[in-house]
């Protein structure tokens, strides 16, 4: 397998603080081709999650019984799988065009995912059946031994929400590949990112 690298400052991050990279900064050179590595073992692949800083950084003020459970976040993903892998499972499960914001985080050093993704759904009817039938999920598309965990995500809910936290993050940095950034989509295809 084959991926991109990126400067130190990203490693170990699964979402890297806003506003760290000086305005019109090249990144080009950081994202050249490099060996990824294979986790036989994946217990060994320890990631921050959400105990990173960057994780807290925006909390919701409203009372989460107020506002509609669309967010759920996917634990224990096997750490090979990418973004791509991850869509084809959600739309085997039935969930093609039921979702519109998808976030695979990745450890840009190492070549794996951090273990867990972002999915927002259209409506918290699809969430709720999602949470219900991937919650103990282990039939991936790769040999793994890891069981889904499905929970709400806890300090914002809502793709507006979701837009307006990744919107100014080094994520979203020209030079970041895309098949790295968060996902949007409108009626299961994808539309641009609104700009910082």
């Amino acid at each position: 397998a084959r991926g991109r690298i990126v400067p130190d400052r990203f490693c170990g991050m699964a979402e890297p603080p806003a506003h760290d990279v000086a305005a019109g900064e090249d990144l080009s050179p950081f994202f050249e081709v490099a060996e990824l590595q294979t986790y036989e073992d994946e217990s060994r692949y320890e990631h921050p999650g959400e105990s990173s800083p960057a994780w807290h950084e925006m909390l919701a003020e409203q009372p989460p019984q107020q506002i509609p459970q669309t967010t759920m976040v996917l634990k224990n993903v096997p750490c090979n799988y990418d973004r791509q892998k991850l869509l084809g499972l959600l739309d085997a499960q039935g969930f093609r065009e039921r979702y519109d914001f998808v976030y695979l985080p990745i450890d840009f050093c190492k070549g794996g995912n951090y273990g867990y993704c972002n999915i927002n759904f259209v409506d918290e009817a699809s969430a709720t059946e999602f949470a219900t039938l991937m919650h103990d999920f282990s039939d991936w598309e790769i040999p793994s031994k890891k069981r889904a965990i499905v929970e709400a995500r806890r300090d914002g809910q809502g793709r507006e929400f979701l837009v307006e936290y990744f919107r100014n993050s080094d994520i979203m940095h020209k030079d970041v590949p895309d098949e790295f950034r968060p996902l949007l989509l409108e009626n299961g295809q994808k539309v641009a990112f609104p700009a910082p």
